[in-house]
């Protein structure tokens, strides 16, 4: 499910008053693959504009409704922001565990050696080659995280985000220095829907100009 079917999905709930939907839309669109999220209160109000008390009265009520629920998971530097599950959100496109057929046949995928345009001595001779870099290939080290520093893009967000940590974040100088809390993954994931956001709206400027 894209950003956008989880908002078009989180506007068709009906919830209300407007305070309470907003919330929750907010906390679709922060929603990860597993139906979670986790943003603080601070940020809560700064996106929606609603003040603390009203932000806290809301989750309240969003639970008690069987809307989200409290997974028993924190999050944060301090272990304090608590991580919420939408209820029927649903991520992925797979049923009882399986794929999506693809719509094609077996007999549809099946190419004989004259339709392909290989021969079977040509389509010999290619595995033989093909086989040769990788055979010579050197695997990949692993990355070592003490020589990589930290993007300062990265620790501006860590502390916009949790503001009472602020003093934390700024001893962080390379990756080895950030404690595994999902930081970076949360970071990545946003990253990813600010570029999706900006290229659509690219491509609606576009067409409207045309």
């Amino acid at each position: 499910m894209s950003l956008g079917e989880k908002l078009d999905w989180a506007y068709a709930q009906n919830i209300k008053p407007g305070t309470r939907k907003n919330i929750f839309v907010y906390l679709c669109r922060r929603a990860n693959d597993l139906t979670e999220a986790w943003p603080s209160i601070t940020l809560i109000c700064k996106a929606t504009g609603f003040d603390r008390d009203t932000v806290i009265e809301s989750l309240s009520d969003l639970e008690r409704r069987g809307r989200i629920e409290d997974t028993g998971g924190r999050k944060g530097l301090t272990r304090s922001v608590i991580v919420y599950r939408i209820i029927d959100l649903r991520i992925s496109s797979k049923k009882n565990g399986t794929a999506k057929q693809s719509g094609f046949s077996a007999k549809q995928s099946e190419f004989s050696p004259k339709q392909s345009g290989f021969s079977q001595e040509k389509r010999q001779n290619r595995q033989k080659y093909a086989a040769t870099p990788s055979a010579l290939a050197k695997p990949t080290p692993p990355l070592d995280k003490s020589k990589i520093q930290v993007p300062s893009e990265f620790k501006a967000w860590v502390s916009e985000q949790y503001p009472d940590n602020a003093d934390e974040v700024t001893k962080w100088k390379t990756w080895s220095d950030v404690p595994n809390l999902g930081f970076r993954e949360e970071w990545h994931r946003e990253q990813t829907n600010k570029l999706y956001q900006n290229i659509k709206a690219n491509a609606l400027a576009v067409i409207q100009g045309n």
